[in-house]
């Protein structure tokens, strides 16, 4: 059969996918397509990257699992810095990504919808295929850089490109009013049409155990990156201070990142006394199990999207301490959480101690309930199968 009179099947583009070296990489993007693809629909996911360590040559791999397609195209960075640098990485990156689009329609044929993730750069190969091949598209996009707290959106040609993108685009998806405002009001980019779309958890993973909860020495528990916005160490700080006025309960932080080593050498005496615990990077399985454990969760950053640790925390039964940042203020509330002002360490402190004297308690079934609903694979896969109007063909 012709490719172009094949199964028809939806295209995802993105700027970020889980890979070899970094398996949470735009672990998000990853489980939207996988929702869609629950729905019975034909996804292809297309993405290069050439941020893996090792690559002399391109390196190309398919992998399908249902309704789902990965291919992926691993290339060799470039070395040259300055303009020079960035205008060769783009043309690589351009390159190789339309060339794996096209090598994808030969085999799979023309797709019926794109679903594009983060509007630069990949948006520049969803125009390419909307002009030549009258493909229309749709954008989630993830990228915080639209934040006053981020504030990376700037440049002439970083802003006329992503207004083409927006322009073009059928509708576009976020995952909090928060981040959709700041788009429409602080940077006026045009929407036809909107919708909230979370993201998802694996609730067969992050699972409500109430058994697991049987532990002798409480903890709370932080998972992130460890990068700068994620405030680890004036979190640390907190708990420095509660442990020095005799709280017993204890912190195991999960990840790494560059402020990482910095913690273990600050903390080394709480490490080796078993106040702190630092695990490193650990499995999805891993995570939810810590997660069933523990007493809470607490985030402290100092800005946020829609952070996936909160909900998978929330559908194993966890409340969330978290910062009013983002889209957070839009979901957490005394029924699943405490919401804290944004670095605000007094207000941290306090909540920990609430919690430790048993102050605040909370209906973990109920948490479990209501962020199963709201978060499982089927329920946003759903929602992004009636945004992209696919029951209309």
């Amino acid at each position: 059969m012709n490719p172009e009179h094949s199964s028809r099947y939806v295209l995802f583009l993105s700027a970020w996918y889980p890979h070899r070296d970094d398996f949470t990489f735009g672990i998000f993007v990853q489980r939207h397509a996988k929702d869609l693809a629950g729905q019975g629909i034909r996804v292809i996911v297309a993405w290069v990257f050439s941020g893996v360590n090792g690559i002399v040559e391109p390196e190309f791999s398919c992998e399908r699992n249902g309704f789902l397609t990965e291919y992926c195209l691993y290339y060799p960075s470039r070395m040259e810095t300055g303009i020079v640098g960035t205008v060769f990485r783009t043309s690589d990156y351009l390159i190789h990504y339309s060339s794996l689009i096209q090598q994808i329609m030969q085999t799979e044929g023309k797709p019926a919808r794109v679903v594009l993730n983060v509007a630069m750069r990949a948006g520049l190969l969803a125009l390419w295929l909307k002009y030549t091949r009258g493909v229309p598209f749709i954008l989630i996009e993830h990228w915080s850089g639209y934040l006053p707290e981020d504030g990376r959106y700037h440049g002439k040609w970083l802003r006329k490109a992503t207004e083409l993108v927006f322009k073009e685009a059928d509708g576009v998806m976020t995952v909090s009013k928060q981040m959709r405002d700041n788009m429409v009001s602080r940077h006026g980019l045009a929407m036809k049409r909107h919708a909230i779309l979370p993201n998802s958890v694996d609730v067969d993973i992050f699972s409500y155990i109430p058994e697991n909860q049987l532990i002798e020495s409480p903890f709370f528990y932080h998972v992130s990156n460890f990068v700068h916005e994620k405030n680890v160490l004036a979190l640390v700080a907190v708990f420095e201070q509660c442990w020095n006025e005799g709280m017993q309960y204890r912190l195991i932080l999960s990840g790494d990142g560059p402020d990482a080593t910095t913690v273990k050498n600050r903390y080394i005496h709480r490490i080796e006394e078993g106040k702190l615990q630092l695990t490193g990077r650990l499995t999805p399985e891993k995570i939810a199990s810590y997660m069933q454990q523990a007493t809470a969760f607490v985030l402290f950053s100092l800005f946020e999207g829609l952070p996936c640790v909160m909900l998978e925390a929330w559908c194993t039964g966890l409340p969330v301490i978290a910062p009013a940042t983002g889209g957070i203020p839009e979901v957490l509330n005394s029924d699943n959480g405490i919401l804290l002002p944004t670095n605000d360490g007094e207000a941290l402190y306090k909540a920990v101690w609430a919690i430790d004297r048993g102050a605040l308690t909370f209906d973990r079934l109920q948490i479990h309930t209501q962020a199963k609903a709201k978060y499982a694979s089927s329920s946003v896969g759903q929602t992004l199968f009636n945004f992209l109007q696919l029951n209309n063909e």
